[in-house]
Parts: C-alpha cells; sequence; structure tokens
C-alpha cells in the first residue's frame, strides 16, 4: 500500500511541477461576450435587396458614440440583411457598457440623411457583466425613402468621394479659364 502511494505522490509531484497547480477560476474575473449586430435594408419600411454594397457599424465605449472600440464591416450581396459579430467584449471587474451604431469605415457616426433613416429598433446598448458569457443581438435598420440599389439613395458618406472629386474638377477648370483670362488681357 505504501508502494501504490508513494507512486502516486511522485506523479502529482512531478504532474504540479510540470504544469503547476490547476487554480480555479476566481469569481470576480472579467467574462467576455459576443454581440451579434444586424444590418437590415428596408425601402420605405418594406425589407429590399442590395446589390452590392457595404456598410459598417462600430463599437463605442461611450454613449455620444465618439470613443470607437472597434469597427466591422457587413458587406451584402443580393441581400437584404447581413450580421456581424463583436466577440470577446469585456466586462472588466463589474460591468461595461457598448454602444453600437453604424459609421463610416474610420468609425465617425453615420447620421441620418434626406434619403435614408437609420434607426435602432432594439436599441443600440449591450451591457456585459461580469462572468457574463450570453450572446446579447441587436439590429440597425437603414430606411430608404428610394431604390438603395441607385446612387441617389446613397447617403453622404458614400458620395463623399465623388463629391470631393467633382469640386477637384471644378477647381482645375475654374482655375484653367483664370489663366487663359489673364492671358488675353495681357
Amino acid at each position: 500500500m505504501k508502494r501504490i502511494f508513494n507512486k502516486i505522490f511522485s506523479f502529482l509531484l512531478v504532474f504540479v511541477v510540470a504544469f503547476g497547480l490547476p487554480v480555479a477560476a476566481s469569481q470576480s474575473s472579467a467574462a467576455s461576450t459576443a454581440v451579434k449586430v444586424t444590418v437590415e435594408i428596408l425601402q420605405n419600411s418594406v425589407s429590399t435587396k442590395v446589390n452590392s454594397a457595404t456598410y459598417y457599424v462600430t463599437a463605442y465605449s461611450d454613449s455620444a458614440c465618439t470613443k470607437v472600440v472597434t469597427t466591422k464591416s457587413v458587406t451584402l450581396n443580393n441581400a437584404s440583411s447581413g450580421t456581424v459579430t463583436f466577440d470577446n467584449l469585456s466586462a472588466g471587474t463589474t460591468s461595461t457598457t457598448y454602444y453600437f451604431a453604424e459609421s463610416n469605415s474610420s468609425g465617425t457616426l453615420k447620421t441620418d440623411t434626406s434619403t435614408l433613416t437609420i434607426s435602432y429598433p432594439y436599441g443600440n446598448i449591450a451591457y456585459v457583466t461580469a462572468n457574463d458569457s450570453t450572446t446579447k443581438e441587436l439590429k440597425i435598420q437603414n430606411n430608404y425613402s428610394s431604390d438603395p440599389n441607385t446612387a441617389s439613395a446613397r447617403t453622404a458618406d458614400e458620395n463623399q468621394p465623388l463629391l470631393f472629386g467633382g469640386i477637384a474638377v471644378l477647381c482645375v477648370l475654374v482655375g484653367g479659364a483664370v489663366i487663359l483670362m489673364r492671358r488675353k488681357h495681357v
């Protein structure tokens, strides 16, 4: 009997030295959770498919949606909705509140325009509490007043490169005209 006890003790000693003592997770350790955000496309409150479009969703740490935690994209190809998952959102030691909103690719909050209304029917807040490992679900609805597949329905954020390109071309044309007029008068 003493021999068996010595063998078991020796095995446990080698195990502890090799791998360390097993430690149970404390109740105050921070949990992490996931938040699934679905972007849904509507036209006049009716679900509609978009041919090809990318939408951005950002997790913020403040209610004003200015402190970016992370930004993810949702690409829709002939679909009316898509989902992105934010994994491993930490609660800290007590609880943390995350705010989710549609944004541009750099995390700047996207606001409603004359052709688009953005709404959060489930709310845009996810609370992550200590020892909570559940997955939260939120929804963002883009309700277009005209067909979202046309250029006229795009928001100011999506048309910004086109706008600045047009302004640059206009400046070159006006500058060229001014130079030509000065040469004629000289």
